[in-house]
């Protein structure tokens, strides 16, 4: 009774699956049609035998994706569950995963768009990137090679690695940051389930098949330089985000040094054929810097660079021939110092010319004024030297126009004084 209750059940999903995934050639929408994938979806996975219903999944998925659709734009995030089904549901998810990485991505990167693909643009390429590694990493861990021929799984494993290597140098060469980010993330996973799960196997049949371990260990070292290379350029950025992610992948990396010590050593390898080096430091472009932290150019070193060039140039006698950037700059006088200086006049346009006799008067009574206003004991000698000069210039001017200038003469000689007000005493009581 049992049997048949879920023999029934079972029928009963499978004729539902077929009837929905006759709906899929109506539906005129992107977003629609993304829905209806993500039920055949569901509804295949509540089966028993959902290897049946693989194919009509597998169909709508690529039909979605090989439709040019005119609101696509409504299913950019939604391309990564596309893709992702597209190669999980195929006979060789491996294979579909190596035509990804080999044809269809180098081709768009080439020309700028591919047949059959309409989806893939430059603002969609991150999810087509981001699918392909989540399914490389899908694969290592779902890949049993105990059940298997040696030199099967060595071939799988092999394959496997070449993809991680070229998914990697893909994404280096895009150098996106979102790219940078799910390379630090699932990159970390790859290393760690390569670590846990192919290592001891390649331990067990290392003596038997050792050519073929060393090429696999050899294209895996190449994409841990260039995961490296993408730790030194995430650090060069001083990006916290993408910085967070680079211990966990350097302790994975570091990890593999000593599963490989491991495998060499339980297999008597001799131990000068493990060497361990100093790595270069490499740009995101792969060319040699000097060290791993960038140099930073600051203004006080360009200063000290400079006034070396300039000892340099005083030392050999050649001043002349300095350049006007390193010359020494004139210091700007200070408004203090700008007000101890001779005060001048300055004459707008709307200010109406004067007579040659009426600037002297002006000039005068400004004079005057200064010498009244200011503390003699507070005022710098070069400049009551300064105003005497021009004091005793004015005063012989003055006498020369016949102008009586009584402050002017009680300053320079006291004794006319005294003589010109016993005269004008004299003159008052005549009268």
């Amino acid at each position: 009774m049992e049997f048949n209750k879920s023999q029934s059940l079972s029928t009963n999903i499978c004729e539902a699956f077929t009837y929905l995934s006759r709906l899929g050639n109506n539906i005129l929408q992107a977003k629609t049609a993304v829905n209806h994938c993500k039920v055949l979806v569901q509804v295949m996975s509540l089966s028993t035998s959902p290897a049946i219903m693989k194919m009509g999944a597998l169909t709508t998925t690529n039909r979605i994706l090989a439709t040019p659709w005119l609101d696509r734009i409504l299913i950019k995030k939604d391309i990564l569950f596309l893709v992702g089904k597209s190669i999980e549901l195929t006979s060789d998810p491996l294979q579909a995963i190596h035509n990804f990485v080999h044809v269809i991505m180098p081709t768009f990167e080439r020309d700028g768009c591919i047949e059959g693909y309409p989806l893939l643009k430059k603002d969609t390429s991150l999810y087509y990137y981001q699918a392909v590694m989540n399914e490389t990493v899908r694969s290592l861990q779902l890949y049993q090679a105990s059940g298997k021929e040696p030199e099967v799984a060595l071939i799988y494993y092999g394959r496997l690695v070449k993809i991680f290597e070229r998914i990697t140098n893909h994404m280096k060469i895009k150098n996106q940051r979102d790219l940078f980010i799910h390379l630090l993330k699932t990159g970390r996973q790859f290393i760690k389930l390569f670590t846990t799960i192919a290592i001891p196997y390649f331990t067990n049949i290392f003596k038997h098949f050792r050519d073929s371990i060393l090429a696999i260990f050899k294209d895996f070292q190449m994409s841990t330089r260039v995961l490296q290379t993408i730790c030194s350029h995430v650090k060069a950025e001083k990006d916290t985000i993408l910085a967070s992610h680079v211990p966990a992948i350097k302790m994975a990396m570091e990890n593999v040094l000593y599963q490989v010590k491991i495998l060499l050593s339980e297999n008597n390898v001799p131990s000068d054929a493990f060497v361990l080096g100093a790595l270069k430091h490499r740009d995101i472009t792969g060319a040699e810097v000097s060290s791993q932290l960038p140099r930073e150019e600051s203004s006080e070193e360009e200063e000290e660079e400079e006034e070396e060039e300039e000892e340099d140039q005083l030392a050999s006698g050649s001043i002349s021939e300095m350049t006007p950037i390193q010359r020494p700059k004139a210091k700007v006088p200070s408004k203090s110092s700008r007000s101890m200086t001779t005060d001048t006049i300055c004459r707008t346009s709307s200010q109406v010319p004067m007579s040659s006799d009426e600037e002297e008067e002006i000039d005068l009574a400004m004079e005057l004024s200064i010498e009244e206003d200011t503390d003699d004991e507070a005022m710098p000698s070069h400049v009551k030297k300064a105003r005497a000069h021009d004091a005793s210039n004015s005063d012989d001017t003055s006498r020369k126009r016949g102008r009586f200038q009584p402050n002017r003469l009680k300053e320079k000689n006291g004794d006319n004084d005294i003589s010109l007000r016993r005269s004008m005493s004299y003159n008052s009581d005549e009268e």
